[in-house]
């Protein structure tokens, strides 16, 4: 990479922190969440950022996406587009043109994609400073999708401000995609796919805590309803507890958790401490009663990871709850009942040796950091909708921490969202090559 290209850009940053500090300010303070969960939509985020784009010069489209097209067209995400209808809700796509002519306006150099709705807050009192405030303290940004993902939507506006700042003409055009529904399936993000917007890669705008992220973990929900028989709890050896029961069967899946991960592991998930994220979600055995209880429903996500599908892993949970019955003459004469419902999504994973994760990494490195090596994102993310089915690699990528995320901890580090637009825009000129300065 170009030594004096690099400072322009690193000059640039510092020069526009002020600026892209006060983007993610200005967007925390606009509620987003889902009005399927009591909130007002994505609007007000788009209308923030189409402004933006456009004094960029960029070309920017609003459009709502239309659930009876997306369907037609991918009949098996049926559970990702929770709505009927979209209205009032758009996505926002902006065409920042390069100097060579792109084909259309549905093809780039990359993608840019984040999502602008946030899950709900919550009570506002459980909260250090109020989710609407973007308060800043500590050197964090403090407040509801401050990383998730109106961080990302962020580090993209501010990439493209830094260019501009800089002088910057890309050779090759970007495409920005701030895309609604995120949080209640990706119905946003499928529409984009199914307008045919390309490109030969994607970053998706989620927090990686600025870890290069070519893969998204799978998640598979289901119910599991487990009987036993009442009886008095002074005496409960005259029936069959169906808490004890379902606890049993979870040890199983536990059990096939761990095997999972010795027997199948990917290496973009090995340096993470689980790659199998298989997680107990709810355990509900009725009201309280005087009686041990005879039934037990218990709530599950079982996570994948790349080149395992739902038919996988419904069997591994399958073979699961055959093992638990074993020696257990009630398992086996009542076995459970899995009911597979809710969240249902793929593993997506980017070929290694994709040219931009080794670019991405560089420039990471020629701004003095050390990126480590590329890791699964362990969360499911609109990348699966792009990869999958649009068959645009993606790698996820952004400031904050998911840890602290859907949470009222939720908060992110200033200094992490100056270097992330500026990492992102210097990949930006190697990746799409500078025509001018």
């Amino acid at each position: 990479m170009d030594d004096t290209l690099t400072a322009a850009i690193r000059a640039a940053g510092k020069a526009m922190r002020d600026t892209i500090v006060a983007d993610l300010q200005a967007l925390v303070r606009i509620p987003s969440w889902s009005p399927a969960v009591g909130g007002p939509g994505e609007r007000g985020v788009q209308e923030y950022l189409a402004a933006a784009y456009e004094s960029l010069g960029c070309r920017v489209s609003l459009w709502e996406p239309e659930s009876a097209r997306i369907l037609s067209r991918y009949p098996s995400a049926r559970l990702s587009v929770q709505a009927p209808e979209y209205t009032g809700r758009p996505n926002l796509v902006a065409l920042l043109p390069g100097s060579e002519e792109a084909p259309d306006d549905r093809t780039a150099g990359i993608i840019l994609n984040s999502h602008a709705d946030t899950v709900p807050p919550g009570p506002p009192e459980a909260w250090p400073y109020n989710p609407l405030d973007a308060v800043i303290a500590d050197g964090r940004i403090h407040g509801l999708g401050a990383a998730d993902a109106k961080g990302g939507l962020v580090t993209f506006l501010g990439a493209l401000r830094i260019l501009s700042a800089a002088g910057i003409i890309l050779r090759r055009s970007v495409m920005v995609q701030s895309v609604v529904d995120e949080e209640m399936g990706g119905a946003g993000a499928l529409a984009c796919v199914e307008r045919g917007y390309r490109a030969p890669v994607a970053l998706v705008g989620e927090p990686s805590g600025l870890r290069v992220c070519p893969a998204s973990r799978g998640s598979y929900s289901f119910t599991m309803n487990v009987t036993g028989r009442k009886a008095h709890p002074g005496s409960p050896w005259h029936g069959i507890n169906a808490a004890d029961m379902a606890f049993r069967c979870i040890d199983a899946l536990r059990a096939m958790q761990r095997r999972l991960d010795r027997e199948r592991m990917h290496p973009f998930w090995a340096p993470l401490p689980m790659g199998h994220v298989w997680n107990v979600m709810a355990v509900n055995t009725g009201p309280s009663g005087r009686a041990i209880p005879d039934s037990c429903s218990v709530s599950i996500s079982a996570g994948a990871i790349a080149g395992e599908d739902a038919e996988m892993v419904r069997g591994f949970v399958a073979e699961a709850l055959a093992v638990a019955a074993i020696d257990d003459p009630w398992l086996t004469s009542h076995p459970p009942e899995v009911i597979w419902t809710g969240l249902q999504a793929d593993a997506a994973a980017v070929d290694p040796n994709h040219p931009a994760i080794a670019q991405m990494i560089e420039a990471a490195q020629v701004l003095g950091m050390d990126p480590g090596p590329p890791v699964a994102f362990s969360a499911v993310t609109d990348g699966r909708h792009l990869t999958n089915l649009g068959g645009v690699p993606c790698i996820n990528f952004g400031p904050g921490d998911i840890g602290i995320c859907h949470s009222p901890h939720e908060s992110l580090p200033l200094d992490q969202l100056i270097t992330g637009s500026t990492w992102v825009a210097l990949l930006l000129t190697s990746y799409l090559g500078v025509a001018t300065r």
